[in-house]
């Protein structure tokens, strides 16, 4: 039976997979890219609370964040696929809030 070692999510190994979150990997390439225990990340990325959740999740929200923009520009612009998904985001933002 393979004992796995706990990993310690130094404040850099957390900077580190916020970097790797933000250019879209997923957490499996991000446990390869670093050397963590893929299984481990896993569950820790999948544990409301845990500082590797936020790390990754902080990284997404960026470049999300980015892309929301340039689609609302694109929208603005007149681009009528960027509006359908704007439209759709809008939606999605509802579903999760009783109006």
């Amino acid at each position: 039976m393979k004992l796995m070692r706990k990993t310690e999510y130094t404040p850099e190994l957390l900077a580190e997979i916020t970097q790797c979150a933000k250019t879209l990997m997923t957490p499996s390439m991000v446990s390869f890219r670093l050397g963590i225990d893929e299984v481990q990340l896993l569950d820790d990325i999948n544990t409301v609370g845990h500082p590797a959740r936020r790390a990754y999740y902080t990284g997404l929200e960026e470049t999300d964040r980015e892309l929301r923009q340039q689609q609302l520009d694109l929208m603005r612009a007149g681009s009528p696929a960027a509006l359908a998904d704007c439209q759709q985001r809008i939606e999605r933002c509802l579903n999760e809030i009783t109006v």
